[in-house]
């Protein structure tokens, strides 16, 4: 989006997705997409069809050398999530797009991209010192792991349990020999309910409770079967930094070496425990696996900004002027900012219209951020303090007010804000306005945003 014109970008996603391979490069180019306007018209090559249904998606289902001998369109912009790409291959893969973005995770081939995507906390810049161009942007380290995105029931409190469900996951290949290797280790009487694995099958007459089989899930349904779920055993890839966010009991293990350094990494930080540990996990009484559980649900998560620090590099939002529009999460060096736009004429239209104090402020501020559903987002324009946006959580969404500089009103930089929050899930809970029915302008700028009144715009006296 850029100014009042809206840009209808051609993305293509190039993703490994086939019988051989996980659900991880989907779900990161699909978690990806989110950087562009939801109108955008997106394409997805992959050897096998894609389950995931979505009008703006195409599949195409070719060999990718034949797709780009045959390929006429010139794309916007172009996504690789894909370990079987040579650099040659990137090459004219370049020759296509405006924008080339590679997410990576081997450091171990030349790249021919305008933006490499690392997100291993382990990642240093000088594995790719010499295998990128001079003019690419590395967006490397835990910084941009943008699959950290809290889960939706972030607030639900937790209901002790008197018995748990067990999800795995080891990938798709035949790992059915480890599978029972685990399951052997839950004692006959044990904790275990009903056991679910994915993409795998075998006899499980030997075993005593219930145990599904399911495959082929979409993206969606895999993450929904594991929020149902109390303890998760998978693979150290993508699916781990979405687990993770799910406030479960996770149990890592790792499959291949690119999934070694997450391993390392949520172990080590007790983010998550070693598929060693587990036999003694489960088998203990029922109200220690419980406390455990409690403890893990209570566990405070902050990364709702991380496909934001993306976004601010690959497709910034645009003011009318064509200035780039950057969002960061709060930080207290622009408390006294924020502070300065508190006067009478911005808060006329509010219910407390009467100024306060600078330490009443601050302190109004920190307990505000206290709630973990509470987030307030400062806008930059050219490296100027523009304004901030700040969402309220009540009762299962967030109630959003933006207020800006007046040297930045009526660039379109309020409405570009809005559109971006309202049309992608960045945060758990959708978000809706209260607007006083003598603010016009502000009316005006949520319908333009494509706020609807009276579903998430209310108008209040």
């Amino acid at each position: 989006m850029e100014g009042n014109k809206l840009i209808l970008r051609k993305i293509l996603n190039i993703v490994d997705y086939s019988n051989k391979s996980g659900l991880g490069h989907l779900s990161r180019a699909l978690e990806l997409n989110k950087i562009f306007d939801k109108r955008s018209k997106f394409f997805i090559l992959t050897k096998k069809k894609i389950l995931h249904k979505n009008k703006n998606i195409i599949n195409y289902v070719n060999e990718l050398n034949y797709f780009l001998k045959k390929n006429n369109t010139k794309f916007h912009y172009c996504i690789i999530d894909s370990y079987n790409i040579s650099f040659i291959q990137e090459k004219k893969i370049k020759n296509i797009c405006d924008n080339l973005v590679t997410i990576d995770d081997f450091q171990k081939r030349n790249f021919a991209s305008d933006f490499l995507l690392n997100f291993s906390p382990l990642v240093k810049r000088n594995h790719y010192k010499k295998r990128c161009k001079n003019k690419t942007k590395l967006l490397i380290g835990n910084n941009y792991n943008y699959m950290q995105l809290p889960s939706k029931d972030a607030k639900m409190s937790y209901i002790k349990k008197k018995n748990l469900r067990l999800f795995i996951y080891l990938g798709n290949k035949d790992r059915s020999f480890e599978i029972r290797s685990i399951l052997k280790k839950i004692f006959l009487f044990s904790n275990i309910k009903e056991v679910l694995i994915i993409n795998q099958k075998f006899n499980i007459n030997e075993f005593n409770f219930k145990i599904k089989f399911k495959k082929n899930l979409k993206n969606k349904t895999f993450l929904n079967e594991m929020l149902k779920s109390d303890i998760l055993i998978l693979t150290s890839g993508v699916v781990s930094s979405e687990s993770i966010n799910m406030k479960k009991k996770v149990f890592l293990t790792f499959v291949s070496n690119n999934q070694k350094q997450n391993f390392t990494y949520y172990t080590k930080n007790k983010n998550a425990s070693k598929l060693s540990s587990f036999r003694k996990f489960i088998n203990r009484p029922m109200h220690l696996i419980n406390f455990d559980l409690i403890k893990i649900k209570e566990r405070k998560i902050n990364n709702y900004n991380k496909i934001i620090n993306i976004k601010n590099y690959i497709n910034p939002l645009k003011d009318k002027k064509n200035n780039k529009i950057i969002l960061k999460l709060y930080n207290s060096k622009f408390c006294r900012q924020i502070f300065s736009l508190q006067t009478l004429n911005n808060r006329k239209f509010l219910r407390n219209k009467s100024t306060f104090s600078y330490t009443e402020h601050k302190r109004y501020i920190s307990n505000f951020l206290k709630e973990s559903n509470n987030f307030i987002f400062l806008i930059i324009v050219k490296n100027n303090f523009a304004g901030y946006i700040k969402f309220s959580y009540i009762k299962n969404y967030h109630d959003i007010s933006i207020i800006l500089k007046d040297k930045f009103r009526n660039r379109n930089v309020a409405t570009s804000v809005l559109k971006y929050f309202k049309y992608n899930k960045i945060l758990p809970f959708q978000i809706k306005a209260k607007v006083n029915k003598q603010n016009t302008s502000s009316i005006k700028t949520f319908t333009k945003a494509g706020f609807k009144l009276n579903n998430d715009l209310r108008i209040i006296n």
